[in-house]
């Protein structure tokens, strides 16, 4: 599983993020904090915890409220080509030492 997290006060991309996420095969689950709600209602693994702070400590808030073996830190407004998590999980079984920033 990986767990996905952002900060954002733009929930107009929210699904766009959300669908690109969803396609692949490995499991995934996104947080998403900052000040402003959802516009629309939220799948099972996709969640929003409201917060006034800055950006940084959304962040921090958003990557200690997701669940997986490996943690993606997310823009609000990318989306994604297809697979592009299974590529990502693929990589760190293949050299578990390494680490992959963005």
């Amino acid at each position: 599983m990986v767990g996905v997290f952002c900060s954002s006060k733009r929930p107009e991309y929210w699904d766009g993020l959300y669908q690109s996420l969803s396609q692949n095969k490995e499991e995934f689950n996104l947080c998403v904090v900052g000040p402003n709600p959802p516009i629309h209602d939220l799948p099972k693994n996709f969640k929003y915890i409201k917060s006034n702070v800055k950006p940084a400590q959304c962040c921090f808030i958003a990557a200690n409220n997701v669940d997986g073996d490996l943690l993606y830190h997310v823009g609000d407004d990318v989306t994604f080509d297809s697979g592009i998590l299974d590529t990502l999980s693929d990589i760190m079984k293949s050299h578990p030492k390494n680490v992959l920033a963005t």
